[in-house]
């Protein structure tokens, strides 16, 4: 039994690696991809990548950590596809990787990079989850939430 087919799935973080991967896997079980992320080259890339599935799948940008746009994305979600089924809280802060001295290690790691971090993983995934949730109740609660 496919649970994603026809389903209406937002992948936050989605023009990331592991988003993409999501992205595939949406598509390819015939669902519906709702593809959101802060990174507009990312998501212009995305678009020609996937242009062939552009009747399954929109790219919005959009700063998840902003609870208004994210109402927006709400909007644009409900006006193309009439609802959303799950919700997939992949978002995070794209750091590149680590290098000898890289102020990314722990050691030189600053709050306010702590503080981003905490707005986008956390603060965002709650937006995220507060604002969709609203559309129907959750049969489950994880970082992926599944509406009726």
């Amino acid at each position: 039994m496919n649970k994603i087919k026809d389903k209406v799935v937002v992948i936050t973080g989605g023009a990331g690696l592991l988003g993409i991967q999501h992205i595939n896997a949406v598509l390819s079980n015939g669902g519906k991809a709702v593809v959101i992320d802060i990174n507009l080259k990312k998501i212009n890339l995305l678009k020609k990548k996937f242009k062939s599935e552009s009747n399954n799948i929109i790219f919005v940008r959009c700063d998840i950590s902003n609870e208004n746009m994210v109402k927006k994305t709400l909007s644009k979600i409900l006006n193309r596809f009439r609802r959303l089924d799950i919700l997939i809280n992949n978002a995070s802060v794209d750091y590149p990787p680590l290098k000898k001295n890289n102020k990314y290690k722990l050691e030189n790691f600053s709050i306010n990079d702590f503080k981003k971090d905490i707005d986008v993983s956390l603060i965002g995934s709650l937006i995220c989850t507060k604002i969709f949730e609203h559309i129907n109740e959750p049969i489950n609660e994880t970082s992926i939430s599944f509406f009726n």
